[in-house]
């Protein structure tokens, strides 16, 4: 029983982990390659939510890192989730 509730809580942190990195990583493309304050209603939501969204930039990373080193590199779902959160980084780069 104990087993089975372990087990749920990891699938249910990395599904809560892969929903965070693909949001933040909507959240910087269109604030990377789209002029969002066209709109002033999107504009605000932006700045509203630029700070919470600089954290996770660099949160993610470290904490999907922390996971594949304590699960010893075994979940494929994990280094995709890890190299997905690099790519805002990657978006950054291009840009410039």
């Amino acid at each position: 029983m104990w087993n089975a509730k372990k087990n749920f809580m990891e699938v249910n942190r990395i599904n809560v982990l892969l929903l965070l990195c693909l949001v933040n990583l909507v959240f910087w493309a269109v604030g990377s390659f789209y002029d969002i304050y066209t709109y002033a209603i999107a504009g605000v939501v932006f700045e509203f939510l630029w700070l919470p969204f600089l954290v996770l930039l660099f949160a993610l990373p470290i904490y999907t890192g922390y996971l594949l080193i304590k699960q010893r590199f075994k979940s494929l779902l994990l280094i995709t989730i890890f190299l997905l959160t690099l790519v805002p980084w990657v978006f950054n780069i291009l840009k410039e």
